[in-house]
């Protein structure tokens, strides 16, 4: 049986043109911008010839004139003639408001492939009011001559092969007509997509059930938004339990990704290579920290900060063999390995696993006073998460932290904080510790340090402490790849220079203060920090479970944990727009 996806015609890909015509701020390149994703995952050669791409490389030297706006086109159509001929999909969005200087380009492409005109119709004002770019205002308020629709005109096509009306479609709606056109005349191969019950059957058929997901099968992606097989939109408020603080395949991170994979993908650790060194340099700076180990997965990087605490409790700290102890606290997560599940407090983690590695003590979370009662001479490390994200998103008293490291430091016990979740701008600071000015001893991150996009984990530490191994110590394949380590380093970029640290803040706070607001019985208390936010619902609800279910049969994919709670961690990049979307959803849901 063939399970992929799979073209229905054999034909060699033929040269295009997709012309798409209309008003600015019409959606032309929003729209173009989708079918060149479409396509591109279908493994096609695709260009897109839109205004600002243009205008960078062809059109800088022109303005707005008739005369500039024509040798503008004749530039695009040379340009879009050439790619064409060499069997290229092109995609060209920008003002073209002449109807004659478009039949001639028509004319043109025609003699070496096929032609598309596409009409993004949509209303002065409606464009007017979008005026994504300010030039509308300006336009209006005399600064801009010649704008096309208001002091200029615009002449709409005649007999457009498809018509897409953006006032009154979704992107997604105009990308799908333009995708079914070029389908159904032969210009691009079909693709036969599985049902979703297929997938799912698929799936529990060939798949271990260690996982019990919700029942939606997710294509592609962009920012805060996920598309199913059946082409249903959702927003994201889990962010994959937090590795997708940049948002979904965000463009920057994606460029160096390809870049990167394009040069060099994989070393092993037997020889060096390029990037770790550069990501080590830059992630050890802007935390603050003296050194890195990198893995892949965040389990890795917390089995491997167990390790070097243990090794520096017998080299440094002179703990007897095989003695050493580490604390951890009830309601953790960290991962699922037979040593991290051997101090989960949570017995289906546990049943059925045994026997487990000793060496562990449990204390209450929160509690600093049950953490200074359980030290003893051979207490190396206390493991720790800053806020408990599978616990139920548990936020610990204030000042704990502080106590924590005061109580280590008097001690001589390493405080090991779990950033996995946390860290990265999740809670509104770069680590979760920062909230309480705190240095741990070791850090571990995962997740979004490669804005979802790789597996890669670090931990960051003294030079005391992760001076204690030695060449063989510890290792790993893939870990450190430079693959890895370029998207890491652009991920840590967009972090930063996107201001999505100060966002999570301010985001967070306006999510926190919408979801206090919402009229339920069954909410019970909403807590979190930054944009990691937790609603516990009443035992009378029946469970969280059912509200996710709910919630994503209304757009909006989240995730419970611990019975009770119901998580929402939507990537930084979230908008009030979106949040105020999303919790109109929540609101219908949680009120029935």
């Amino acid at each position: 049986m063939q399970c992929r996806e799979r073209s229905t015609s054999s034909m060699e890909q033929r040269g295009v043109t997709v012309w798409f015509t209309g008003l600015s701020g019409s959606g032309k390149t929003t729209i173009a911008k989708q079918v060149e994703q479409e396509l591109r995952n279908r493994g096609l050669r695709v260009d897109r010839l839109d205004g600002d791409i243009v205008r960078q490389a062809l059109t800088r030297d022109l303005g707005f004139s008739k005369e500039d706006r024509d040798k503008n086109i004749e530039r695009v159509t040379f340009v879009a003639k050439m790619l064409t001929k060499n069997g290229v999909i092109v995609l060209c969005s920008f003002i073209s408001p002449y109807r004659e200087r478009r039949a001639k380009t028509r004319r043109e492409i025609e003699e070496v492939g096929e032609f598309v005109e596409v009409y993004v119709e949509c209303p002065l004002e409606v464009c007017a009011e979008r005026d994504v770019k300010g030039l509308y205002a300006k336009a209006f308020a005399g600064e801009i001559q010649n704008f096309t629709g208001v002091s200029d005109p615009y002449e709409p096509p005649e007999n457009p092969e498809i018509v897409c009306r953006t006032a009154e479609e979704t992107v997604e709606e105009s990308a799908a007509k333009v995708i079914r056109y070029l389908e159904g005349h032969g210009l691009v191969p079909k693709m036969e997509r599985l049902a979703p019950e297929a997938y799912i059957e698929m799936e529990e058929t060939y798949g271990a059930h260690n996982y019990a997901p919700l029942d939606v099968v997710i294509t592609r992606a962009e920012g805060v938004w996920v598309w199913d097989v059946e082409g249903k939109r959702y927003i994201d408020f889990l962010s994959a339990y937090s590795a997708l603080n940049q948002g979904h395949v965000h463009p920057r991170i994606l460029q160096a990704m390809e870049a990167q994979a394009r040069r060099l993908t994989l070393t092993s650790r037997a020889f060096r290579n390029d990037q770790l060194p550069l990501l080590e340099k830059e992630l050890c700076e802007l935390t603050g920290f003296e050194m890195m180990l990198p893995m892949n997965s965040g389990t890795e990087a917390v089995e491997t900060a167990l390790k070097a605490a243990r090794k520096w409790g017998y080299t440094v700290k002179g703990v007897p063999p095989d003695k050493a102890q580490i604390i951890t606290c009830a309601g953790n997560f960290h991962g699922r390995t037979i040593t991290i599940i051997s101090f989960s407090t949570e017995e289906p983690y546990r049943e059925g696993f045994g026997p487990f590695t000793p060496g562990f003590v449990t204390i209450p979370y929160g509690d600093a006073d049950a953490l200074e009662a359980a030290i003893t001479p051979e207490t190396v490390a206390f493991l720790v998460e800053p806020i408990q994200g599978e616990g139920g998103i548990i936020v610990p008293p204030e000042g704990y932290l502080r106590r924590v490291r005061e109580i280590c430091d008097r001690h001589n016990v390493l405080f090991i904080a779990d950033e996995i979740q946390t860290g990265l701008g999740r809670t509104g600071r770069l680590l979760a510790c920062d909230w309480e000015e705190v240095k741990p001893d070791i850090v571990t991150l995962g997740k979004a340090l490669s804005g979802g996009f790789y597996p890669v984990s670090a931990v960051l530490a003294s030079r005391e402490v992760l001076g204690v191994f030695r060449p063989g110590d510890h290792g790993s394949t893939f870990g450190g790849n430079p693959l890895a380590c370029a998207v890491a380093r652009e991920a840590l970029r967009v972090l930063v220079e996107e201001g999505l640290i100060d966002r999570a803040v301010e985001m967070g706070a306006y999510l926190m203060g919408r979801l206090q607001r919402v009229e339920s019985p069954y909410i019970k208390e909403v807590r979190g920090k930054g944009l990691l936010v937790g609603v516990e619902l009443v035992p009378e609800a029946g469970g969280a479970h059912r509200f996710c279910e709910a919630l994503k049969d209304e757009g909006v994919l989240c995730k419970d944990t611990r019975e009770h709670v119901i998580r929402f961690a939507p990537p930084l990049v979230i908008t009030r727009e979106e949040i105020d979307w999303a919790l109109e959803q929540v609101e219908k849901v949680l009120a029935e």
